[in-house]
Protein backbone atom coordinates (compact mmCIF):
# COMPACT_ATOMS: atom_id res chain seq x y z
CA UNK A 1 0.00 0.00 0.00
CA UNK A 2 1.42 3.69 -0.45
CA UNK A 3 1.14 5.82 2.25
CA UNK A 4 1.94 9.87 1.01
CA UNK A 5 3.28 8.28 -1.78
CA UNK A 6 5.76 6.04 0.42
CA UNK A 7 5.25 2.25 -0.13
CA UNK A 8 4.24 0.49 3.05
CA UNK A 9 3.21 -2.93 4.38
CA UNK A 10 -0.35 -3.25 6.61
CA UNK A 11 -0.28 -6.43 8.78
CA UNK A 12 -3.34 -7.34 10.72
CA UNK A 13 -3.63 -9.64 13.55
CA UNK A 14 -5.73 -10.54 16.52
CA UNK A 15 -4.18 -10.45 20.01
CA UNK A 16 -4.79 -12.68 23.04
CA UNK A 17 -8.23 -10.87 23.87
CA UNK A 18 -9.34 -11.71 20.41
CA UNK A 19 -9.02 -7.93 19.46
CA UNK A 20 -8.06 -6.78 15.75
CA UNK A 21 -4.64 -5.17 15.80
CA UNK A 22 -3.29 -3.26 12.64
CA UNK A 23 -0.16 -1.83 12.30
CA UNK A 24 1.90 -0.72 9.47
CA UNK A 25 5.38 -1.32 8.57
CA UNK A 26 7.18 1.38 6.09
CA UNK A 27 9.37 0.13 3.65
CA UNK A 28 12.65 1.09 4.61
CA UNK A 29 12.97 -0.21 8.29
CA UNK A 30 14.27 1.69 11.27
CA UNK A 31 15.58 -1.66 13.63
CA UNK A 32 16.22 0.77 16.54
CA UNK A 33 12.54 1.90 16.48
CA UNK A 34 11.27 -1.50 15.45
CA UNK A 35 13.05 -2.67 19.09
CA UNK A 36 11.44 -0.03 21.41
CA UNK A 37 8.19 -0.72 19.53
CA UNK A 38 8.31 -4.77 20.32
CA UNK A 39 9.64 -3.93 23.81
CA UNK A 40 7.05 -1.19 24.57
CA UNK A 41 4.10 -4.04 23.11
CA UNK A 42 5.80 -6.91 25.67
CA UNK A 43 5.72 -4.71 28.92
CA UNK A 44 2.03 -4.22 28.22
CA UNK A 45 0.82 -7.15 27.44
CA UNK A 46 3.33 -9.48 28.42
CA UNK A 47 6.03 -11.56 25.61
CA UNK A 48 4.33 -13.91 23.58
CA UNK A 49 4.27 -17.63 24.27
CA UNK A 50 7.99 -19.43 23.56
CA UNK A 51 8.75 -15.65 23.72
CA UNK A 52 12.47 -15.83 24.94
CA UNK A 53 14.01 -12.26 24.22
CA UNK A 54 12.26 -10.50 26.54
Amino acid sequence: MNICGESAYLYRTKNQDGQIVDFVLPEKRDVATARALFKKINQISGPAAGDNHA
